[in-house]
């Protein structure tokens, strides 16, 4: 069948032919419309998914970085090549282009989408780059903007609560710092804990404590963590306001300088030093108002700090705690240097009067306990040079020094001059008073030392004129004596000794000693060896010889309770008389047979009552034999029983009794006595019985202490 021709012309037949056409492309772009729309509806499903992916995930960030990851994920799912979360620096009215996005491979065009907080102010932003160029539709900004909310939202979550764990971290460490600062107890112990802990709790990396001194300057007291040139730089620094620390005491308020930019611009005198210590943010804080140390601590950062108000109220903190540790550290330290002068007086005080030190000895000694408790060099220059004095120093330096003079009855005896290194504090005048009152004392114990080396002086000379002009001479016997001062008490001694040759030939021989240390001991020792030497001869014997020496001595108060011991010796026979008045007995050495105490005829001291009559022994001497007699200085002593002291007497003659009586004395001395002074006189006579021996007997010396005795 023909198909029907509209109207029956050409005209119809052209009409219909266009409609034809016409409809096959309506359906055309329909079709083409529809396929657009359903691409669109799954990108936008596909950008759907990636933000509920990326809400997703940011519910479970706890760290930037994990936020930073969760939108690179994000922009992968949207077919980008690049996409960063940006977090401006501080607060900013607009976003920048995040660095590095239009350069990344690949990335032609990218869309910055801010992130505000509800004060308008841009907290975050994220930036997201595709390849070639494109444009992004209404839905898709959308899409980003809610994109970017999240990871602002997130980022801020995060951001308080790293805020509130660092500021609860702080406060920890803080209470750690403050704790171990108050338990600090010098000075040295709490600029460690404050420059280890206090460090720690402000998240700095560096730190020093620095004080104001009397003369402007500010001195550092202790640091850490500071480069070596940064020490040698900040070790000392004026009190200048162009200085942070010093322009922060001064105001009483901190500085802080979160970043180079702001040092530089702030504290243009400075910034150069500051960069050089490698750091990049700053603090000074001063110590209060209240506190008696003025000063502050001065902290290092590795990087820009924001300072925020927990930060800033732990540093306040810090620097509060420090002032009150540092002052009461001060006043300990204060109360241990009074302490140690104290001990210093005292110990000073005790060793010059230690009474074996001649007085030029003491003034050397000041010298020397000085150093380095109060000076680090002294030397003692003498202008009344007493006899064997010299000019003493110790240990030399430069640095601050003092002078002061020993002054004693009105006269300057000497100048005492100390001195201190450079790296030690310098003088205080409490120092200057307390090296006065040392002088002072020392003066006066130097002074005392002199006065009694006076009349020990005269005592010698006196004991010396007492002593017997010489000694008998008796073919067969040989005879020494030797006399040692007690010069430990600079007293005059009562013991005594005397050989008389008798009209018969015989020697006799008198040891004794008088009780006490004076010129009335000395006097009566005088008394009683003048009469023994005088009696001698016309008694009997040596009993008879005490009865009537007891009778004299009972005339003389200074005489009474004196020892005695008398012999006489017939140099023919070797025969021994002899009588003891409460005297140590005399020991005797014959040959081949050990030494022997010669314990009797023993009565007890002249003048104590014991009756008419005393007893008298005699032995007989063999050749070669030995006989000794002592006082009680060469054997007793206070820490031990006499016996002991009699028995190493006993050992030392067996060891030495091969020696004649000369070098015989000596060792006996020294080893009884050594080089110390013995705390009583000692006087000994030594007698060596040989027949067919004529020697003439040398006159006696007196002997001080630690003198080698060869008369």
């Amino acid at each position: 069948m023909t198909p029907p021709v509209l109207g029956g012309t050409v005209t119809g037949v052209l009409i219909e032919t266009t409609l034809a056409v016409l409809g096959t492309v309506t359906v055309g772009a329909a079709v083409r419309r529809s396929l657009r729309d359903h691409r669109q509806l799954q990108e936008s499903a596909r950008w759907a998914l990636a933000l509920a992916d990326l809400a997703d995930r940011l519910t479970k960030a706890e760290r930037p970085g994990q936020v930073s990851d969760a939108l690179a994920r994000f922009a992968g799912a949207l077919g980008a090549v690049a996409g960063e979360v940006w977090v401006p620096p501080g607060p900013a009215s607009r976003l920048p282009q995040a660095p590095g996005l239009t350069t990344a491979e690949g990335a032609t065009s990218s869309v910055c989408v801010p992130s505000c907080d509800e004060d308008g102010v841009v907290t975050a932003g994220i930036v997201v780059g595709w390849s070639g160029r494109r444009r992004f539709t209404d839905h898709e900004m959308s899409l980003l903007t809610s994109a970017a909310t999240l990871c602002g939202q997130v980022l801020t979550r995060i951001r308080l609560e790293l805020a509130r764990q660092r500021k609860a971290d702080m406060l920890d460490r803080l209470q750690e710092a403050v704790t171990a600062i108050a338990a600090a107890a010098t000075q040295e112990e709490v600029l460690r804990v404050i420059t280890d802990q206090g460090l720690l709790a402000t998240d700095a990396c560096a730190g020093s404590v620095s004080s104001r001194t009397a003369i402007g300057r500010y001195d550092v007291l202790g640091s850490a963590e500071l480069a070596p040139h940064t020490i040698t730089s900040w070790r000392t620094y004026p009190d200048d306001p162009t200085i942070p620390l010093p322009d922060a005491v001064r105001r009483q308020v901190p500085v802080l300088l979160h970043d180079w930019d702001q040092a530089r611009v702030e504290y243009p005198q400075v910034a150069t030093l500051l960069r050089d210590s490698g750091n990049q943010a700053w603090a000074a804080v001063p110590f209060p108002p209240s506190s008696p140390l003025p000063g502050g601590i001065f902290l290092h950062f590795a990087t820009p700090q924001p300072f925020d108000p927990p930060q800033v109220a732990v540093l306040a903190t810090l620097a509060e705690v420090s002032a009150q540790a540092l002052a009461r550290a001060d006043a300990y330290a204060g109360e241990q240097r009074a302490r140690r002068r104290a001990e210093l007086v005292t110990q000073v005080s005790a060793e010059l009067e230690r009474p074996e030190l001649r007085s030029d000895r003491r003034g050397e000694l000041l010298a020397e306990l000085l150093v380095p408790e109060l000076a680090d060099h002294a030397t003692l220059e003498w202008t009344g040079r007493p006899a064997g004095a010299r000019d003493v120093a110790a240990v030399s330096g430069q640095g601050s020094s003092l002078v002061v003079p020993l002054r004693a009855r009105g006269q300057v005896i000497a100048t005492l001059r100390l001195g201190r290194d450079e790296a030690r504090p310098n003088f205080t005048p409490d120092d200057l008073a307390l090296a006065q009152d040392i002088a002072d004392r020392a003066a006066l114990s130097v002074d005392n030392a002199l006065l009694y080396e006076r009349e020990h002086q005269v005592a010698l000379d006196l004991q010396n004129a007492m002593l017997p002009p010489g000694t008998v001479s008796v073919p067969g016997t040989q005879l020494a004596v030797r006399y040692r001062a007690a010069e430990a008490h600079l007293q005059i001694g009562g013991d005594w000794y005397d050989s008389v040759l008798l009209p018969d030939g015989r020697i006799a021989i008198a040891i004794g000693d008088v009780v006490g240390h004076s010129l009335q001991a000395a006097t009566a020792m005088g008394q009683l060896r003048s009469a023994v030497n005088a009696l001698a001869g016309t008694v009997s014997g040596p009993a008879e010889l005490l009865e009537r020496i007891e009778i004299f001595a009972e005339r003389i108060p200074a005489a009474q309770m004196s020892t005695l011991c008398y012999a006489e010796l017939d140099p023919h026979t070797g025969s021994l008389r002899y009588a003891r008045a409460g005297h140590l007995p005399p020991l005797l050495h014959c040959p081949g047979e050990p030494p022997t105490y010669l314990h009797g005829a023993l009565s007890p001291p002249l003048c104590t009552g014991t009756g008419p009559r005393r007893p008298e022994t005699t032995v007989r001497l063999t050749s070669g034999s030995t006989l000794l007699f002592y006082t009680d200085g060469l054997v007793e002593r206070r820490t031990e029983p006499i016996d002991q002291g009699l028995s190493r007497l006993a050992e030392a003659l067996t060891a030495r009794a091969h020696l004649a009586p000369e070098p015989l004395s000596d060792l006996l001395l020294q080893d009884l006595l050594g080089d110390t002074p013995p705390l009583d006189d000692v006087a000994v006579v030594c007698l060596s019985f040989r027949r067919g021996q004529d020697l003439m007997l040398p006159e006696p010396r007196l002997l001080t202490a630690g003198s080698a005795a060869h008369p």
